[in-house]
């Protein structure tokens, strides 16, 4: 795990400026504090710059790698598993200068091209340059675990692992409104950001730029079409899971520094922690978080887990105030607004897990998205599918959902939708949970936007805008549950649960955050995997509870969903209590900071504010939702100082 940064310029006139190049790796330097390098062309025209989180080939890893010729240089973010046995295939034509598995991207690519993406596997981000062809190229990882952002100004290609390290290359911070209006209704954009002008090479995607200066980006993975296969029965599906899921976590194993595991009270962690116990021999030590309220405590499921595979359980216990003390630097790290501050929980987790010495942890992020465990998905299932469920068990089921609401704070709501969400149902033949939800927020903040933005928000059309970017011709053709989960895989997962509760999170403090679930080839298998094996009646995962018997402790097997979620603001009862959350959000919302940003109306954010005291507590933890992400948007703009166009 790495962080790195280049500037191309398209004119041979202009020399890269080196001292940007530094800078920009001093605002990187989180993502990798073991080395850092920096290489420019003998023509100036390219640098590349590099921070490096040793974790194999620890003191023989220093990048950016050349080749032997000197034509061919690359930097790296991430993994590439299995890259011993590539090495040995190449070690009699190409000359390997470090023991990192980053160096195996150089013979692949002078021996494949384009074509060489089919041969990696992995969590992954990197830049090459091509010096005989002179050929740019720059890819993402097939889920965009791994971040990639880029921008084009001045004449020049700005990339980086994150934003921070394009504007200190010399890229204005503008706001893009568009964006943020998108992601107050959780369609966070996964192909630009909030930022106005910068972009994201989308998850499975690759840039290139060539000697005519043209910039173009295609994808190289198609993750296929939902295709169950009917001659295989339950017990062959499990067995088929259990192959994929252990090869994957027995990948994610292979490093020269300890590996730990982050531990909820929930099944997906839960599994992964059991696996790896299976696979090793022994079971990793392991990572939970506390919070202050009881209703959001999952320390005794963490417990029976990892007492039930052997796993010493270390244990963070996260307060109110620790929130608000790292507050700030969260939002710098992640670069995005957010509606609740557990992303801001797992950059303590990460913090706590580097001082125990460990920089490398597994995770479940990813199941959820692949095996259908998100409430929503149950949603769609039981309101649309009518292939496989009639509609009065559809209609009971839901009901059942609704009537359990407490389990899925903020999952589940319903009302009149926005009207660009009716268009979109109309186009993609019902309009999925996670929308309908979002909608209801997105009425929220349109209370609370200044006068001369209402009028332009109403042209914005988030919903549908997303139909530019999905093949619909692959996606329509799924059932209604891969449909829903296809939807978010390409909106929501990489743009925020792989960022602000993944590769943001865990390296804000130096630790590389691994996720099994989401192995590509575990994923095509899992297209394989009739729906009813993934959500059986209002049973979710199902496939993986019934693969995970031994392995799970029967209490965390048989535990319903429940998105990890930090609990909402304290309000107010007497002078005796004492709120800092609720503290800093009063404090931030009468000072400059709200006055500064460009959408939300000072005096209807804090009225709304001021209600907190007087409503009911199902009212009050989705105006949590609300204020926080008004928050983030001020901390943003105090952290970025950003403008508006």
């Amino acid at each position: 795990m790495c962080g790195f940064v280049s500037q191309y310029n398209f004119s041979n006139l202009e020399k890269v400026d080196v001292n940007n190049v530094r800078r920009a790796l001093d605002d990187l330097n989180h993502r990798g504090p073991d080395e850092r390098n920096i290489w420019t062309s003998n023509d100036g025209n390219i640098s590349m710059g590099h921070t490096r989180l040793s974790l194999i080939g620890l003191d023989s890893g220093l990048q950016p790698i050349v080749d032997d010729t000197g034509s061919v240089v690359s930097v790296v973010n991430g993994e590439l598993y299995g890259y011993k046995d590539i090495r040995e295939k190449y070690r009699q034509s190409y000359p390997f200068r470090t023991q990192s598995d980053s160096e195996i991207l150089l013979p692949l690519y002078k021996h494949y091209g384009l074509n060489l993406f089919e041969h990696l596997r992995g969590e992954f981000s990197f830049i090459l340059w091509d010096d005989a062809n002179k050929r740019l190229l720059a890819a993402r990882d097939r889920f965009g675990i791994k971040p990639l952002y880029y921008a084009i100004s001045n004449g020049s290609v700005y990339l980086s692992s994150e934003i921070k390290g394009l504007l200190a290359l010399g890229v204005k911070p503008v706001w893009n409104q568009s964006a943020v209006y998108s992601s107050e209704r959780m369609l966070y954009p996964s192909r630009d950001s909030c930022f106005e002008g910068i972009y994201q090479v989308p998850a499975g995607h690759y840039l290139t730029i060539t000697d005519n200066n043209s910039v173009e980006i295609k994808p190289y993975w198609e993750k296929g079409s939902y295709e169950p296969d009917l001659n295989l029965n339950e017990h062959d599906f499990v067995t088929g899971f259990l192959e994929h899921f252990d090869d994957a976590v027995k990948q994610r194993m292979v490093a020269d520094v300890e590996i730990g595991c982050y531990l909820s009270g929930g099944i997906d962690s839960g599994a992964v922690l059991g696996t790896a116990a299976r696979v090793s021999g022994k079971a990793p030590e392991s990572y939970t978080i506390v919070f202050d309220n009881e209703n959001y405590d999952e320390l005794d499921r963490a417990r029976l887990q990892s007492d039930f595979v052997g796993s010493k359980l270390n244990v963070l216990r996260v307060t109110e105030q620790d929130i608000v003390d790292n507050f700030d630097k969260s939002v710098r790290s992640f670069e995005t607004p957010f509606g609740n501050t557990h992303g801001i929980a797992k950059v303590l987790l990460s913090g706590f897990v580097r001082q125990n010495g460990c920089k490398v942890v597994l995770t479940g992020e990813g199941a959820d998205e692949v095996l259908g465990g998100y409430p929503h998905f149950r949603e769609d299932v039981f309101r649309y599918e009518r292939e496989h469920m009639s509609e009065s068990d559809g209609k009971k089921l839901l009901s059942e959902m609704y009537g359990n609401y407490s389990k899925f704070p903020g999952f589940l709501l319903e009302g009149e939708i926005e009207k660009d969400l009716e268009r979109f149902g109309e186009i993609f033949g019902y309009k999925p949970g996670m929308m309908r939800t979002g909608s209801q927020r997105g009425k929220v903040f349109s209370s609370l936007y200044k006068p001369e933005l209402s009028a332009h928000h109403q042209r914005l059309t988030p919903y549908t805008d997303i139909i530019k970017h999905i093949d619909w011709s692959k996606a329509m053709k799924g059932d209604i549950l891969h449909r829903s989960l296809n939807l978010w895989q390409e909106s929501v997962l990489p743009s925020y649960i792989l960022n602000v509760l993944g590769d943001r999170a865990e390296m804000a403090n130096s630790v590389e955050g691994r996720v099994p679930f989401l192995d590509h080839n575990l994923y095509k298998f899992l297209m394989s995997v009739p729906s009813k094996l993934k959500i059986s009646g209002s049973t979710e995962k199902y496939l993986l509870r019934a693969a995970m018997e031994g392995r799970v402790h029967p209490t965390v097997l048989n535990q319903c969903k429940e998105p990890f979620m930090a609990p909402p603001v304290k309000v107010h009862t007497s002078d005796l209590v004492s709120s800092p959350l609720y503290e800093y959000m009063g404090d931030t919302f009468t000072s400059q900071s709200i006055k500064d940003q460009p959408f939300y109306c000072p005096k209807k954010v804090l009225k709304s504010f001021d209600s907190l005291k007087n409503i009911d507590p199902s009212s009050r933890m989705e105006l949590d939702r609300i204020l926080t992400f008004v928050l983030s948007i001020c901390v943003m703009q105090r952290e970025f100082n950003i403008s508006v166009r």
